[in-house]
Parts: C-alpha cells; sequence; structure tokens
C-alpha cells in the first residue's frame, strides 16, 4: 500500500456540485406561535370537511328515507285498494277514482322528485 495510486490506472477525481454558499437560503426556523397557528389552520379545515361530510350523509339519508315513502304511498295508490282518510272535520271519508288519480300522480311527482 503507498500514497501513489497503481501505474497504468488513471485516477479518477470524485467532482461533488455544491452551489455557492450565497446562493442558497433556508427560511429561518418557524417560531411556536406560527406552528401552532398553521396546526389551527389545518385542524380547521380538517374539522369544517368532517361537518361538510356529516351534512352530506343527512341529506343523503333524509333523500332516502323520502324516496322510500314515496314509492311507498305511490305502491298504495296504485294498488286498487279502498283508501280511507279524514277530512278536516274528522270524519272519515273514501277516495274515488278521480281522487286516487290525482293522489298517484303527485305520489309519482315525489317519487320522481326525491328518488333522482
Amino acid at each position: 500500500m503507498s500514497d501513489k495510486p497503481p501505474v497504468g490506472k488513471v485516477q479518477q477525481k470524485r467532482v461533488i456540485d455544491t452551489p455557492p454558499a450565497g446562493s442558497v437560503q433556508t427560511p429561518p426556523p418557524k417560531s411556536l406561535a406560527e406552528k401552532e397557528m398553521e396546526f389551527r389552520q389545518q385542524q380547521k379545515i380538517r374539522q369544517d370537511k368532517a361537518k361538510e361530510a356529516e351534512e352530506e350523509a343527512a341529506q343523503q339519508k333524509k333523500r332516502k328515507d323520502n324516496c322510500d315513502a314515496a314509492r311507498r304511498n305511490l305502491a298504495l295508490y296504485q294498488s286498487g285498494e279502498r283508501i280511507a282518510r279524514r277530512n278536516d272535520a274528522g270524519e272519515r271519508e273514501i277516495l274515488d277514482d278521480s281522487q286516487r288519480a290525482a293522489e298517484a300522480a303527485k305520489a309519482q311527482q315525489a317519487v320522481n322528485e326525491w328518488c333522482k
């Protein structure tokens, strides 16, 4: 072992690219208050997203429930069974064919609205 490279072989130089000392500027480290503020902002964003997702889920559940109810009503009016309801005086009245058709049309409209 010697300080000289073996004869016949060329010594390869390693070149490491480093930028000049003045050209690279690292931002100063953030203070504790800045870190806390960023954390609070991120936390608020996460809470807002969670709230939006929760509201969306509630709206979807409401839409599904209303769709199911509208379909049940439509099936009832299309079934051909006699349907009775209470009038304003509290008396029981049976729907005739024209009333049944009108209620079936309303129920179909509700199905179209809620079951998209």
